[in-house]
């Protein structure tokens, strides 16, 4: 067998941020792909790692014609409603890439099939669906290439022809204005694939006509938008790993300028949670390591100045708030496992909203009634099924009627029920979850990351969960520590 190929190397001076580093491998970066000597040693990799896995090649088709057995025959994803329409892929065993779907008086209408782009070139790829507050037009982005610079089109559903509207090299993942007529969208920077700027497209004109609303200079902050729970706002969330800024964009007025909700400044970091009207929760950690939350106005830019809705508490890490929109949650209802995987506050301001925090919850249950119902969890966390209130492992368990139940429909949304486990968006990488601290955020291609995915007892190395919607599944488990040997 022939020796695996040794790259030279040749030390590459980086300054970044009054930081020096040395890259002795920069010689290999060709962003032009026409390198010759770069293609040559990447020949010869390839060519090694084809000798070394036909070497291995009845074992590896062994395995993967196992897993291609397990595959069902089609797959249907959870969907989501959007004014009364639901929308929804699904993936056949045969196919690469899902098809997607939406159900219009009980009959499917097919609006996509990605597979079909994808037999006329080498790579195709959606990143997401959007439909329009009226369902009028579906915003869907499209990557052709594999650098995650996504090609905005507009899918008119009443002729289902495909609008002239084009917005090339954006982050994708747009957001409707109020009327429709308006799409919000990021935009990267050509060298560092940073999204750092901020467009509105009015439909029916050329991208060329979009206007700029917001451009980020500092380069150490990224870019990416999301969209309030009010629906009203649409959040220009500017990050960086340890201070962070929100700009909020009316709805109702895209090309009106954004506001600053407040102002970024070293080491604080906050997140915005819209219910009503001019109701703001702020989860802040200013002067709170482990976040407190406030409320507040659009007009109150002092954080002083927000009244406290639930204090800093030095044993509570508090990672996310989430507004459920009703008053009152009966208590007894609560299974054993949902007052272990939640933390609920009622009756706040007309609505109740979940604080996900790090916590013993013994005391919590112990307040709980006597009524309570128990139900017994079977996990499979220990490749053994058992109880799980005799695992001696922090776990969260979702059945599919949870799933289904809770609107869990991605694995973004994971963090939403289970205590510990945060998500973060990125534009580099889709996005990283984070369990008690520990990411998998790896930033090598050889790196190995600190949160593994399993699927049917399988390690799954660079799947990204949080990307996409989730199949047709029996269970999902988040194992959250302690960390060691007890995962198998």
């Amino acid at each position: 067998m022939m020796q695996p190929p040794r790259p030279k190397k040749l030390p590459y001076i980086l300054e970044q941020h009054s930081h020096y580093r040395t890259d002795n491998y920069y010689w290999l970066r060709d962003d032009t792909r026409t390198n010759k000597e770069v293609l040559s040693y990447l020949k010869s990799e390839n060519e090694y790692a084809d000798q070394w896995f036909k070497s291995k090649r009845p074992y590896s088709d062994e395995i993967t014609n196992e897993l291609i057995q397990q595959i069902p025959d089609e797959e249907i994803s959870f969907g989501f409603m959007n004014n009364k329409i639901k929308y929804f892929s699904k993936i056949k065993k045969n196919d690469q890439l899902p098809s997607y779907f939406r159900l219009v008086d009980g009959k499917e209408e097919l609006l996509i099939d990605a597979n079909i782009n994808l037999k006329k070139q080498e790579y195709y790829l959606i990143q997401s669906i959007a439909p329009s507050p009226s369902n009028k037009y579906i915003a869907f982005s499209e990557d052709n290439t594999g650098r995650r610079e996504f090609t905005i089109k507009v899918l008119n559903t009443d002729t289902m022809d495909v609008l002239d509207d084009s917005i090339e090299l954006t982050s994708g993942a747009p957001i409707w204005s109020s009327d429709n007529n308006y799409l919000i969208y990021s935009k990267k920077d050509p060298i560092t694939l940073i999204s750092d700027s901020v467009f509105v497209h009015k439909i029916g004109t050329n991208s060329s006509e979009d206007k700029l609303v917001y451009k980020e200079i500092d380069l150490k902050f990224n870019i990416f938008l999301s969209l309030s729970k009010s629906k009203d706002y649409v959040y220009i969330n500017i990050d960086s790993t340890d201070e962070n800024e929100i700009r909020l964009i009316d709805t109702k007025n895209p090309l009106k300028s954004p506001i600053v909700f407040m102002e970024r400044e070293d080491n604080h970091l906050y997140y915005l949670d819209h219910i009503e009207e001019d109701v703001f929760f702020v989860l802040s950690n200013k002067n709170s390591p482990n976040f407190h939350i406030l409320k507040s106005d659009i007009n109150t830019k002092n954080i002083k100045d927000m009244s406290v809705v639930i204090p800093h508490n030095d044993l509570v890490f508090i990672n996310n708030i989430y507004t459920i929109c009703f008053n009152n949650i009966r208590q007894n209802s609560l299974s054993k496992g949902d007052i272990m995987n939640s933390f609920l506050y009622r009756n706040l301001l007309s609505f109740s909203f979940l604080a996900i925090g790090v916590l013993s919850f013994s005391s919590v249950i112990a307040e709980e009634s006597e009524s309570a119902v128990l139900e017994e969890i079977v996990v499979t966390s220990q490749r053994t099924e058992e109880s799980l209130q005799d695992v001696p492992i922090a776990v969260t368990a979702l059945s599919a009627a949870m799933l289904d139940d809770q609107q869990i429909e991605g694995g973004s949304d994971l963090q939403l029920v289970t205590p510990s486990l945060s998500f973060r968006t990125s534009d580099s990488s889709g996005g990283s979850f984070n369990i008690r601290g520990i990411t998998n955020l790896a930033v090598s291609a050889t790196a190995e990351s600190g949160v593994e995915t399993h699927i049917n007892d399988l390690p799954v190395g660079s799947y990204s969960l949080q990307e996409g919607d989730f199949f047709d599944l029996e269970r999902i488990e988040v194992l959250r520590g302690p960390q060691g040997t007890l995962y198998g």
